[in-house]
């Protein structure tokens, strides 16, 4: 029978705390105070004002210290060696494992300048200027906000902010674990019209509910806002539905992480403020790492809907869609609104998808995504900031369509399809890319290598790495960039098959590159080849690699020997390099414009016309540019609301087709837009 949990009467919802007061505050020395809690409690937050305050750590003012060196299991750096041997044992620390992930370990032991700890895990992240701090130790407490519980004696120290009495203030220390926990199996529960504040692991916890119902829920300062799954195997009527909630200040990886069969809906959250700070992780936190996610269903999870939500401001990826590689899992995530992600992590982004089959993602706004790289030991020679709106990623992904979505103002990249061997089915239509600061759309083989070694591919046997062709559709997409420096369209080809062996990426009609200035379109950024111990990269018009795979010229077309691209021991020609077609290069004087910027020494001419003939002749891929030089980038229009609007866009302006654009446009609900160009500047070919 079906139970609900929900307020009763009427007003503000009831708010169901986590969180026990802390009164009778004494002074312990100088500016610290203490209060007796009782043992047991191993609290992960402490709240003045509700404000969070900062646990005891080793270095204060946001500042870090950086490794020395590390691996696995040890770290040394010169500033451990300033705390007496032996002080630090037991002592838990944050470190940034990777660029996409944060760990927070347990010291075992500490001499001089070296710690050892458990084995984090690294994944060749091993060198030099990574941050670390110490946390969660009563010797580390000596600035204003800051706390240590001491599990042994039972008392909670407290220096307040402003060095205030803590008897002025409310203080509140996190004691509970979880704010709702319906018990395992049971069915089709509703929790609706209730807050959950201020939880040490979740504010709603699901646990193989099958039909259960989380809706008008709040949930705030808390490790983690829903999370859980409804199990396996389940009917259409035992599904779960996930709706209207507002999961904010969540200091942990989740906001909300679901998964489960059964028609699930997940539709019109609004999660916010997901991990962006990662000293806020918390004690008790040892060998667990995080990232922040948004929203992430996984694992079994089939026949869902996830719409109408809106994620904003996440440490690591908004919306994360994976777990299940084949029966298909018959799935749509539509008009999504993804806003500011990857704020505290590098090689993340916005809308994620990876060991999926059978997923529609389409009307969806991914916008301003962001990456961290500030608490990174940059450059590397392989690696570099980078940010994906749309991500494809490197394990499974078959029957996938990604339709009608807006990826704007990227910090780096709008659409990047990654490769693997079991990849196939992939439809990518009429998606509009808008200023992207690294490349509208990316294609690489970088993953074939990660996904499935047991067929036989290594780092070591490229031909057995090497796919040549996807059934990729390639259709209707649109990419406007506005800088030189971006890139309409790169390819990263890694493996090859002995010869040429560049991959192609199914069929390509009807797509629309623009850049408005003049020297711009390089489509190979770089071909790289990794030979079993290093990345290999050419330098201009040169080849490194033996096995005969191209390498890039670091020119970007604007004509000259260095502008074209050459295999080892051949000519260059439009059948054997994919892409041969620089798009969002300029073409002030139609094909001979671009024939001009082919014409480097040793190489074929290459036009327009030979590039259509490549893609299966369609004369709908198009690049565009203006005649004049270096005009403003045409604006954009998106409707980011679930009512449809009028923009008022002016006369004279046309649309990427060359159609006119009435003055006042209508935009339907979510996810419609238009870029309105000046049509007596448009120049297509």
């Amino acid at each position: 029978m079906p139970i609900e949990f929900t307020a009763y009467g009427t007003g503000s919802a009831p708010i169901i705390k986590g969180t026990i007061p802390v009164n009778n505050w004494t002074v312990d020395s100088g500016n610290i105070w203490k209060a007796n809690v009782g043992t047991g409690l191993y609290p992960r937050y402490l709240f003045s004002n509700d404000s969070l305050q900062d646990l005891a750590h080793s270095s204060n003012a946001g500042s870090w210290f950086y490794t020395d060196t590390r691996n696995g299991t040890t770290t040394t750096d010169s500033e451990i060696a300033n705390f007496a041997s032996g002080s630090l044992n037991g002592v838990e620390y944050v470190m940034r494992k990777s660029p996409w992930e944060w760990n927070i370990m347990t010291v075992n032991s500490h001499s001089g300048n070296t710690i050892t700890h458990s084995n984090d895990g690294l994944q060749n992240w091993e060198d030099a200027g990574w941050p670390f701090a110490f946390i969660n130790k009563k010797a580390f407490l000596n600035a204003p906000g800051e706390w240590f519980y001491d599990s042994a004696n039972g008392y909670v120290y407290f220096q307040a902010p402003g060095n205030v009495n803590p008897n002025t203030l409310s203080v509140e220390l996190s004691k509970e674990s979880f704010g709702f926990d319906p018990g395992l199996n049971k069915e089709f529960l509703t929790i609706k019209n209730l807050e959950f504040q201020g939880y040490k692991e979740r504010g709603v916890k699901i646990h193989v509910n099958p039909g259960i119902r989380i809706e008008n829920v709040e949930i705030t300062q808390s490790a983690t806002g829903i999370l859980g799954g409804i199990g396996a195997g389940n009917t259409a009527a035992k599904g779960a539905v996930i709706k209207n909630n507002y999961i904010h200040d969540i200091y942990g990886t989740d906001g909300l992480y679901f998964s489960g069969d059964g028609n699930s809906l997940i539709e019109g959250n609004v999660i916010e403020r997901v991990f962006l700070n990662p000293m806020e992780a918390g004690p008790g936190s040892s060998g667990q790492w995080a990232n922040g996610f948004g929203l992430r269903v996984t694992g079994s999870t089939s026949n869902f809907t996830v719409r109408g939500n809106k994620i904003k401001d996440t440490g690591y990826i908004g919306l994360v869609v994976s777990g299940k590689s084949s029966g298909g899992v018959n799935s749509l995530v539509e008009k999504n609104l993804v806003e500011k992600s990857d704020m505290t992590a590098n090689d993340g982004g916005g809308i994620s998808f990876d060991f999926v089959d059978g997923v529609t993602f389409k009307n969806n706004i991914v916008k301003d995504t962001k990456y961290e790289t500030a608490l990174m030991p940059l450059p590397y020679a392989s690696y570099k900031p980078i940010a994906h709106d749309y991500y494809f990623g490197n394990t499974s992904i078959k029957n996938v369509k990604l339709e009608n979505n807006v990826s704007m103002n990227s910090s780096s990249i709008g659409i990047w399809r990654d490769s693997t061997l079991d990849n196939t089915n992939i439809e990518i239509r009429d998606n509009l890319v808008y200023n992207a600061a690294d490349m509208g759309i990316g294609l690489s083989t970088y993953s074939t290598i990660t996904a499935f070694p047991t067929q036989g591919c290594a780092p070591n046997s490229n031909s057995r790495c090497y796919v040549a062709s996807y059934n990729d559709v390639w259709s209707g997409n649109k990419v406007y960039q506005d800088n030189a420096a971006e890139q309409a369209l790169y390819q990263l080809q890694v493996y090859s098959n002995g010869s040429v062996g560049t991959t192609k990426y199914g069929t390509w009609t009807g797509n629309y590159f623009f850049n408005p200035f003049k020297s711009n379109g390089r489509i190979f950024e770089e071909y790289r080849l990794f030979d079993g111990s290093a990345w290999k990269v050419g330098d201009p018009l040169e080849v490194t690699s033996s096995s005969g795979i191209m390498l890039r010229a670091t020119n970007d077309c604007a004509g000259g020997p260095e502008a074209g691209i050459q295999p080892l021991g051949s000519t260059a020609t439009v059948t054997q390099i994919y892409g041969d077609n620089c798009l969002g290069v300029t073409f002030q004087n139609g094909q001979s414009g671009w024939v001009n910027r082919w014409n480097g020494a040793g190489h074929a001419n290459r036009n327009v016309g030979e590039w259509r003939t490549y893609t299966a002749n369609n004369s709908t891929n198009k690049s565009a540019s203006y005649t004049t030089s270096n005009p403003p980038m045409p604006p954009l229009y998106v409707n980011e609301t679930n009512s449809p609007i009028t923009v008022n866009i002016g006369t004279g302006k046309c649309n990427s087709l060359g159609q006119p654009i009435p003055a006042s446009y209508t935009l339907s609900a979510f996810s419609d837009s238009i870029v309105a160009e000046t049509c007596s500047l448009q120049q297509a070919n």
